[in-house]
């Protein structure tokens, strides 16, 4: 990264953060392509929107699901699309999701949408025989040149939702909680309070930092597409860009493990027909 942008993040650290964590900062930011970690560091939040495949949601509707490939835009908070991500793995991997989603295998591109088309970060999910507690998945998240910037992994616990986030030495850095006591878990809906389930994003000290926040888009879309969702990532209290980088990798991880499934396939369309004719009638 060029020594102009360097300084324009760390005067943007320095008014929230102050200066003890500039050196920090600055290390990191030499590690990324100077472009990606400009894209991340001037926003405070982003979303995420799932997009609708339309071949996939008739055949759910039929009852015969068939997995395409995920794909999001990524806005940044004023709207504007920064990254676009997109789903790499084979027809035949992408098919097991739907029958072993923590075991299946997944590779995930993201990609600049500036002029460039930059590819920014690369994330790839080896398949794992995982069984409770042993053998847990893990993401490893790396950018367009290879270079490690983490791994996510999502540990066996007992009730509850929670990704731990390391760094490329294997150290916990950021965790993920999701809890057990959220109703969009259980019986997703758009309405409140069953359209959203919110993910607490918290350091080593237990210490909040943003969120991760799960959101049925709306009524069309979930009669016919339940299982596309979009999701809003606050890291503004998140100092550095990998780590942001790693957050938003973590919400495409929740949305492949916890909220893939489409209902209308395990009901042969069933649930497009209620909610169409109670909505008509």
């Amino acid at each position: 990264m060029g020594s102009k942008a360097n300084k324009q993040i760390q005067k943007r650290f320095r008014s929230h953060f102050g200066s003890r964590h500039l050196e920090q900062i600055a290390s990191t930011t030499d590690t990324m392509s100077s472009a990606p970690c400009q894209a991340l560091m001037n926003t405070e939040t982003v979303t995420i929107q799932e997009q609708v495949n339309v071949l996939e949601a008739a055949t759910a509707i039929v009852g015969t699901q068939i997995q395409f490939a995920n794909k999001y835009k990524i806005l940044d908070v004023e709207g504007r699309q920064i990254f676009f991500a997109a789903e790499e793995t084979s027809l035949m991997k992408r098919q097991l999701k739907m029958f072993c989603p923590t075991c299946a295998p997944w590779k995930v591109g993201i990609a600049l949408t500036d002029e460039t088309n930059e590819r920014a970060f690369i994330v790839d999910r080896p398949c794992t025989c995982t069984i409770c507690c042993w053998n847990r998945p893990v993401a490893n998240i790396s950018d367009a040149s290879g270079t490690p910037l983490g791994t996510i992994q999502d540990p066996f616990l007992c009730c509850n939702y929670m990704f731990t986030v390391k760094d490329p030495s294997e150290n916990d850095v950021l965790y993920v909680d999701g809890g057990c006591c959220q109703l969009g878990f259980c019986c997703p809906f758009p309405c409140e309070p069953c359209d959203k389930v919110i993910f607490d994003i918290k350091d080593k000290d237990s210490e909040s930092l943003g969120s991760i926040t799960r959101t049925v888009p709306g009524c069309l879309k979930f009669i016919f597409a339940p299982d596309v969702d979009n999701y809003t990532v606050d890291f503004s209290r998140v100092q550095q860009p990998d780590h942001r980088a790693l957050l938003i990798v973590t919400s495409l991880l929740i949305d492949f493990e916890y909220f893939s499934r489409n209902a209308n396939n395990s009901t042969g369309g069933g649930l497009a027909a209620c909610l169409l004719s109670a909505a008509t009638s």
